[in-house]
């Protein structure tokens, strides 16, 4: 149990490691647009109180990796990786980072909070001119997303998540993974698009 829990850890934390210390970024297009996400909860109740969210909005050419990537984060969770899957997971997330993830802020993903009946959001300045995936990660309530010890604890304080393929489970290998409906979303210069994310456990 306590060595399935240190590589839970340690996978989680090579992606978000990576993600935040990704050095350089590959600019899009200047004009941008606007998503509003629309969430409901598929599987259980909206967490209670207010809870931290981080949204990645991935272009869709990186399809693969961003496949690849979500399955080994889902293999180390249940099974744990090997040194070559290990490696790869890095290289995945790195791509991401570096070329495949819109900044916000100086950082390649979107953070916010919802609340026990959050509605919708909006996501402002998405590079327009692409189609992306939007990938939802909710923490429990009262949890901070923080550098410090999001290594340590990553796989415990995800709640909830949307599903952007399936089956998005390391049992099926990510070349068979299809896209669930709804994606990818194109984003236009200067106009808003209505995203409907449905919120689940994660696999």
């Amino acid at each position: 149990m306590k060595k399935s829990a240190f590589l839970l850890a340690r996978v989680a934390g090579l992606f978000i490691a990576a993600v935040f210390l990704a050095g350089c970024y590959a600019q899009l297009a200047d004009q941008k647009g606007y998503l509003n996400l629309g969430l409901q909860f598929a599987d259980r109740q909206a967490p209670a109180g207010t809870s931290e969210i981080i949204v990645l909005v991935a272009n869709s050419g990186y399809e693969d990796t961003l496949k690849e990537m979500l399955y080994l984060i889902d293999k180390g969770k249940k099974v744990g990786l090997s040194g070559s899957e290990t490696d790869q997971l890095t290289t995945d997330a790195k791509q991401l980072a570096t070329s495949g993830l819109v900044k916000f802020g100086g950082f390649p993903f979107y953070q916010t909070t919802i609340g026990s009946n959050p509605g919708s959001f909006q996501i402002p300045g998405v590079p327009a001119g692409r189609d992306y995936f939007v990938k939802i990660f909710v923490f429990s309530p009262g949890v901070s997303f923080t550098v410090e010890d999001i290594d340590a604890n990553f796989g415990g304080l995800v709640h909830l998540e949307n599903l952007v393929f399936n089956p998005e489970v390391y049992t099926t290998p990510w070349q068979n993974w299809t896209l669930n409906l709804g994606q990818p979303v194109e984003v236009n210069a200067g106009q808003s698009v209505a995203v409907n994310v449905t919120l689940v456990t994660p696999p």
